[in-house]
C-alpha cells in the first residue's frame, strides 16, 4: 500500500490529531473506496480495506476501525451532521460493519457504554430520518438486494 495512503487511513482511524483532520481524512477515504468500486467488484474492495501487514502477521480492517471512530465522534457537540452523512455513506457500502458496531454499543454490559450508545443512535436517526424511506439504515442486506432490484 502506498505510503500516503497508509497516512489517510491512520488519520482516519484515529482521534489524536483532531476532529475535523479526522473527518477530511474519513472523507478522502471514501472518495478513494467510491471511485475504487466504480471501477472493481465487491470482493477486490473488501481486500483493498482489509489488508495484512506482513512484518507484524497482523490483519486489521480499517473501514471497521474508521466506522468506530466516526460513530465515536458523536460523542462530541460538533459536527453531526458530517459524521452521520459519512456514517451513511459506509453503511450503503459496508452495512454489516457499519451495523456490528452500531449494536456491539448497544448490546454492551457496561451501563456508561449503553448510554453513550443510545445517545448517539438518537443522534443518528434525528438526521437520518428525512431520509427515509430512501434510506433505510440496519436493513438487512438481502432486503437491500431485493429493494435494488424491484428498482432496475
Amino acid at each position: 500500500m502506498p505510503s500516503w495512503l497508509t497516512t489517510v487511513i491512520e488519520s482516519s482511524s484515529t482521534r489524536k490529531k483532531g476532529q475535523r483532520l479526522t473527518l477530511v481524512s474519513i472523507e478522502t477515504f471514501q472518495s478513494i473506496i467510491e471511485s475504487y468500486s466504480r471501477n472493481t467488484n465487491l470482493r477486490a474492495i473488501k481486500s483493498f480495506i482489509q489488508t495484512s501487514n506482513s512484518d507484524t502477521q497482523s490483519h486489521r480492517n480499517y473501514c471497521k476501525e474508521i466506522i468506530k471512530t466516526l460513530w465515536s465522534l458523536l460523542d462530541e457537540p460538533e459536527d453531526h451532521e458530517k459524521i452521520v452523512q459519512l456514517l451513511k455513506k459506509f453503511d450503503k457500502l459496508l452495512p454489516n460493519i457499519f451495523s456490528s458496531v452500531v449494536t456491539q454499543e448497544l448490546n454492551s454490559r457496561d451501563r456508561e457504554v449503553k448510554i453513550r450508545a443510545v445517545k448517539k443512535f438518537s443522534i443518528f436517526w434525528k438526521l437520518t430520518t428525512a431520509d427515509y424511506p430512501e434510506y433505510k439504515p440496519f436493513q438487512p442486506i438481502s432486503e437491500r438486494l431485493r429493494e435494488s432490484r424491484n428498482d432496475q
